[in-house]
């Protein structure tokens, strides 16, 4: 499907592929041998046509969330991962759960333990010359990670940030248009942003 896809469309099309419930580094190197036996380019083009196929994992868990810093070190230092590193200019994202590790923590345990791995994976990232893009799965209620979006932001850890920060929001709060534009001047407007 995804090799069909950006062969109809545009190589641009798909550039990531997040793996839910990320464990080992092995469950990366999987989904990139399964990519590859698909016919699905992981490596992006030396030319820049196409970013080929970035395996992002999610680290959902309490126990994911604190090995997450080891994992990504594992593949960061692998011999076998960095022609793909180097291909994506040394790029890459991991995306922090807040759903599951809500539920297998509470809402504390998990808001502390996404802050840590958030500032052990920049810290890895920086050590092994990775710039790293930081991806928080939040939701539409507190338990999620919901709530204003500056207010997350500017909650992150201190000097944790020397790559870049994505951020989703569930679909289940953005269900009209007028919402989301009303929602968007509102944290500009709270952040000092003009309108």
């Amino acid at each position: 499907m995804v090799s069909e896809l950006k062969r109809t469309h545009s190589l641009q099309a798909i550039r990531s592929y997040v793996i839910s419930g990320t464990r080992s580094a092995a469950d990366v190197l999987s989904l990139i041998w399964i990519a590859e036996l698909s016919g699905v380019r992981v490596a992006g083009a030396d030319d820049g046509s196409d970013p080929g196929l970035m395996p992002v994992p999610l680290f959902e868990s309490i126990e994911d969330l604190r090995n997450s810093p080891a994992i990504c070190r594992a593949l960061w230092t692998s011999a076998d991962y960095a022609p793909l590193l180097e291909s994506w200019g040394r790029q890459q994202e991991v995306m922090l759960g807040y759903s599951d590790s809500n539920k297998d923590g509470g809402m504390l345990t998990s808001t502390w333990e996404i802050f840590k791995a958030h500032r052990a994976l920049q810290q890895v990232a920086q050590e092994c010359g990775v710039k790293l893009t930081l991806f928080h799965g939040r939701g539409g209620t507190v338990g999620r990670g919901g709530g204003p979006t500056h207010h997350a932001i500017v909650s992150q850890p201190v000097g944790a940030f020397s790559g870049k920060l994505k951020i989703t929001e569930q679909g289940a709060i953005c269900r009209l248009p007028a919402c989301m534009l009303v929602s968007c001047l509102m944290n500009r407007c709270a952040n000092g942003f003009s309108a």
